[in-house]
């Protein structure tokens, strides 16, 4: 009878062992399941703030080029694919808005000849001039460098006219640059901004547009 006694109580202790091994397996395995899941998140974090910092430096440098109108330096961030679309209003026109290629826009920055770049709100007159006539009215046409509000694909200046940047440039990311307006006589209204549209190519950004905005009639 005590020898059955301690047999059992063997077995009873063998038993225990067990389940104590196996629950500190679980325990294990769940613990490396939510280390990794941490690390998965630590990485997307990560992988975001690269992205932000990246592409703010970038329109730092684009606009640094701009101010020192220095458009052979804008020209070697252009997409080398799909090249850059001007916008001279929110509402991007693909088919009257023109698109550059770097070549092309050295090209006619070299010969100083003037090309149709969309047609000016209120009037509807065709914007005929030359890449640094167009730079001074539709791109780097206020200190965007130094006094814009910047923000990552959110849309600051908001007018009257229909902003279909979401739908042409889905794919993309844009910083928009945004000036507020200091008129009082205007009501705000002679505000600005300046969007810089970025799509990747072979792991790294390029531009591949820039959209100017302003109050519109």
């Amino acid at each position: 009878m005590k020898i059955h006694i301690q047999k059992n109580s063997i077995s009873a202790l063998f038993a225990s062992l067990i389940i104590m091994s196996v629950l500190a397996a679980c325990n294990t395995n769940n613990q490396k399941a939510s280390d990794n899941s941490s690390a998965k998140i630590l990485n997307e974090k990560t992988a975001t703030t690269n992205k932000d910092t990246i592409l703010y430096a970038l329109t730092d440098q684009l606009l640094s080029a701009m101010e020192a109108k220095d458009y052979t330096k804008v020209s070697s961030f252009f997409h080398p694919v799909s090249g850059v679309r001007f916008s001279p209003y929110t509402y991007i026109d693909t088919l009257a808005n023109i698109t550059l290629t770097k070549e092309s826009f050295i090209e006619h920055l070299k010969k100083q000849t003037k090309i149709s770049w969309g047609s000016f709100n209120g009037s509807g007159e065709d914007i005929f001039m030359t890449v640094e006539q167009y730079f001074n009215r539709f791109v780097y046409n206020a200190n965007y460098l130094k006094e814009s509000q910047k923000s990552l694909n959110k849309i600051i200046g908001k007018g009257n006219t229909l902003n279909n940047i979401g739908i042409i440039y889905k794919d993309c990311d844009f910083i928009e640059c945004y000036i507020p307006g200091v008129d009082k006589n205007l009501d705000g209204m002679d505000w600005c901004s300046l969007r810089l549209v970025y799509k990747k190519h072979q792991g790294q950004y390029f531009l591949a547009g820039l959209v100017h905005d302003q109050w519109t009639i």
